[in-house]
This record gives C-alpha cells, structure tokens and sequence, in this order.
C-alpha cells in the first residue's frame, strides 16, 4: 500500500501527488493571492497563505506542469493587481545541456540552449 501524506482538506498517495502541480509564491506585499489558469477561461484558484512573512502555495489536482497562469495579488490597502510569475514559463534546457552542465563541461552555455526533444523532458 503506498504511503499517505495529509494534506489540508484529504489524504493523497505518493502516486497522485506526483500528478499534483503547485503553484508557491512568496509576496510580503500581498494580502491575498489568486491563481489565474489563462487557458481554462480565467479560472481562479485561492492560494492559501502558509507563513506569515507572505509565503503562500495553490494546488492544482489534475493539471501537469507548464499550466499557463497569472497571478492576481490584492494588498494590504485592497488594491489589486494582476502579474506574470517569472518561474511559470518551464525549462529551457534540454537534457544534453543539463548533462554537460552538470559535469561543467557545458562550453558555450551562454549560447542558445538544445531545446527540449518533446514536453515529457519539461
């Protein structure tokens, strides 16, 4: 029987988390953050706040990597604003530069990189 992790509002095996995408973003600024999923008509997910410093995370069951997203932030004053996270844009590099990266062998990595072979390697 796999192993069950809590999770706030259920239990989860290790195989269905690894089908979990998350979405964590630190914002001290921010009262509140919502997730916006561009590509699933503006559908929003509350993320919840997990430190008080301004550390919050959203999940998101079901959906891989690579889910095209914004991020809508309302302050302290109420304002809002709507903004691109820098990390939701996914790897650049393909498996060959990573393997010559890691061994620091990688000469040209300020060059284009290899691109991915397909999104199985995102």
């Amino acid at each position: 029987m796999p192993a069950r992790i809590r999770i706030r509002s259920g239990f989860w095996d290790r195989t269905a988390l690894a089908t979990i995408s998350r979405v964590r973003v630190f914002r001290p600024d921010a009262k509140e953050v919502e997730v916006v999923l561009t590509r699933k008509g503006d559908q929003r997910l509350i993320a919840e706040r997990l430190r008080p410093e301004g550390f919050f995370q959203a999940i998101l069951p079901g959906m891989r990597r690579n889910v095209a997203y914004q991020l809508q932030l309302t302050g302290a004053d109420g304002s809002t604003a709507t903004v691109h996270d820098p990390y939701a844009f996914g790897a650049i590099m393909g498996k060959i530069d990573l393997h010559l990266f890691s061994e620091g062998n990688h000469l040209q990595i300020y060059g284009r990189p290899t691109p991915p072979a397909s999104r199985s390697e995102l």
